[in-house]
């Protein structure tokens, strides 16, 4: 059985997984997008699935705030050492899940 990113294109000799690690996020960080049902949060991470998939953590608050900054240092321990700033935000969402509101 063949791992579905290790597929080679044949256009361009590239696996799945090369592809997508050359494609760079489309919303830069601190950008308020909207989810489901109207919901706005702000990009504070961009991370990517196992295939290389482009993926973004959302928060209320956007990166450098000072309402951030207090989550993070109100939980300074837990964030310290889980070694993720972002701890509290909310993973996984694909770029076609979001609709781009303003940065």
């Amino acid at each position: 059985m063949k791992y579905v990113p290790n597929i080679v294109n044949p256009i361009t000799g590239k696996t799945i997984r090369q592809e997508n690690m050359e494609i760079q996020h489309k919303y830069p960080l601190g950008s308020l997008v909207e989810i489901i049902d109207g919901v706005r949060l702000y990009v504070v991470e961009h991370t990517r699935d196992r295939d290389g998939e482009l993926l973004y953590s959302l928060y209320w608050y956007p990166p450098n705030s000072e309402e951030y900054k207090d989550v993070l240092d109100d939980n300074a321990y837990l964030t310290r050492n889980m070694g993720n700033i972002n701890l509290f935000s909310l993973k996984g969402y694909i770029e076609s899940s979001l609709k781009y509101v303003k940065y």
